[in-house]
């Protein structure tokens, strides 16, 4: 079993290193694109375009305001998806994404919210578009 994860690694690694495509039953996890959208029923949706069906480590904090911290393990960006984006929102303020390429290659996105509000957040997957979506609004 392990000779076999090598030479599975091996290959990828010789695909990499001849700048050759990675087919895309074995392509890597990818955040394609981010999309903020404000509802007409007082919500706010943030859009993530992935390759495939991944989901996020959510963390929130207060340390420099209402943030939500999501982690994509594994991840790349895409080029133009890791910009800051500032909103227009009444719960969303403004959303950064950034690519960590070391330890483990990880995407992190830091949502900031308005302070002194209540929250009401669900997620989703719409999987024919492969997005995955926070949706918030109030409490």
């Amino acid at each position: 079993m392990l000779q076999v994860t090598f030479r599975i690694f091996t290959a990828l690694l010789v695909l990499l290193a001849w700048n050759t495509s990675i087919p895309a039953e074995i392509s890597l996890p990818l955040l394609k694109n981010i999309r903020f959208v404000k509802t007409i029923d007082n919500k706010e949706k943030v859009f993530f375009f992935l390759n495939g069906y991944y989901f996020p480590e959510i963390l929130s904090t207060e340390e420099k305001g209402l943030r939500l911290i999501l982690n994509f393990p594994g991840m790349q960006a895409e080029k133009d998806t890791t910009q800051s984006l500032k909103t227009d929102g009444d719960f969303i303020k403004h959303i950064q994404a950034f690519f960590v390429p070391s330890p483990g290659p990880t995407t992190t996105v830091v949502i900031d919210l308005a302070p002194g509000q209540s929250y009401h957040i669900q997620q989703k997957f719409y999987e024919r578009e492969k997005a995955f979506v926070l949706i918030i609004g109030p409490e």
